[in-house]
């Protein structure tokens, strides 16, 4: 029988399905290694591949250990609902009294560890000894995660590059230090809450933007250099850190 040749769009559906193919990850591939290519057994998953990753199930890991260390640009990691757990327990109480399981550790080890153009998506990360979700590098893309119950920063941008790193749909549910510290970054659509330092801390220099966001329960400054818009704060010991572009309220006072 003559073979028939595969017509054109079944060809563009094939290189579709292939450029969208997913790598699983979870608890069992993660103890065993090579998930991916050169991870060893073990946390942390170390993804040295671009690509698109997500979790078919929880991580949890002991205290003082990374989850997820991303090292190459390129790589999406959809967390698809699931969590990363480290040990920490924390309890939201007043303003600037978030109690936790943990002593305030401000830049220990991360649950979560990415580099360049690195986007994260859709999950949860809660319990860290120190950082959540630490982003190296610059041009990350975090979309739709809550990280809680982090006895370091919330999220920490480490790197000074001038690319923005853009949290989008962001929950910072409860932090021992900051909420989210940095520079180059784009808040939007999110909440910042029972943080007991400063939610948003850029260090000095305006470079960092919150808009249409929603701030409450803070310790101590609830901006540090960041341009605000749109934004509501609750409880917070003040804005003087914060440059308004209109449509802001403080306690339900235009600002």
């Amino acid at each position: 029988m003559r073979a028939v040749a595969p017509t054109l769009a079944t060809l563009l559906a094939l290189t579709a399905l292939g450029a969208q193919a997913q790598t699983t990850l979870d608890q069992n591939k993660a103890l065993a290694g090579g998930a991916v290519p050169g991870d060893a057994p073990g946390f942390p998953i170390t993804i040295s591949q671009p690509g698109s990753y997500k979790l078919s199930g929880n991580l949890t890991v002991p205290a003082n250990t990374m989850a997820i260390d991303i090292t190459v640009p390129g790589v999406t990691l959809d967390l698809n609902g699931f969590s990363v757990i480290g040990p920490v327990k924390c309890v939201m109480g007043g303003v600037g009294k978030t109690m936790c399981t943990a002593a305030q550790n401000n830049f220990g080890i991360p649950l979560i560890q990415a580099t360049d153009d690195s986007i994260l998506r859709n999950g949860v990360v809660q319990g860290a000894t120190g950082v959540g979700i630490q982003l190296n590098g610059q041009g990350h893309l975090v979309e739709g995660v809550t990280v809680t119950a982090t006895a370091g920063a919330a999220i920490l941008r480490a790197d000074p590059g001038e690319a923005p790193s853009i949290l989008r749909a962001v929950r910072v549910m409860g932090s021992l230090f900051d909420g989210v510290q940095g520079q180059y970054l784009q808040i939007e659509d999110s909440l910042i809450h029972g943080v007991n330092h400063i939610a948003v801390h850029t260090g000095g220099v305006y470079l960092n933007f919150i808009s249409n966001s929603t701030v409450s329960n803070v310790g101590n400054y609830a901006l540090g250099s960041v341009f605000t818009r749109n934004t509501m704060y609750m409880n917070v010991g003040n804005v003087v850190g914060g440059k308004s572009l209109g449509g802001n309220a403080l306690n339900g006072n235009p600002f």
